[in-house]
């Protein structure tokens, strides 16, 4: 008889933990979620302000960066931008067209290039042993 009770008793705690699991977890969620404004409350309107002047500087960082990636360019004087991540994206992302604008000056075979890029030393040096178009 006790081995027949043992068996339901074995598949119960692990349910039960999770159970416990699931609880904390909600309990955790509704800790971090904000304070919601009791109803017919005021809302404050600088706090409104503040948040949305955040999230539009962040919404233009956020275009200068992806008009930057995109137009395969460095970043221009009218491109500022004050995000670390976006900042950090769009020199990587200048880094790389200067890369590629250094390969299709070699590829094209220009008469005088001006390297920019990682490699503009062994660009200028696989220039110079380049054999001279007919």
């Amino acid at each position: 008889m006790a081995r027949n009770s043992a068996v339901p008793v074995a598949l119960a705690v692990p349910f039960a933990l999770y159970a416990l699991w699931a609880v904390w977890a909600g309990v955790r969620a509704e800790l971090a979620a904000p304070v919601v404004p009791a109803a017919g409350a005021a809302p404050d309107e600088k706090k409104h302000a503040e948040a949305r002047a955040r999230a539009e500087k962040f919404a233009r960082d956020v275009r200068a960066t992806a008009a930057v990636a995109l137009g395969v360019r460095g970043p221009a004087p009218g491109d500022r931008i004050e995000d670390a991540d976006c900042l950090a994206l769009t020199r990587a992302a200048a880094a790389r067209a200067a890369d590629l604008t250094d390969l299709e000056q070699f590829l094209s075979g220009a008469e005088r290039p001006a390297y920019t890029g990682r490699l503009k030393d062994r660009f200028a040096e696989w220039h110079s042993v380049r054999p001279k178009r007919l």
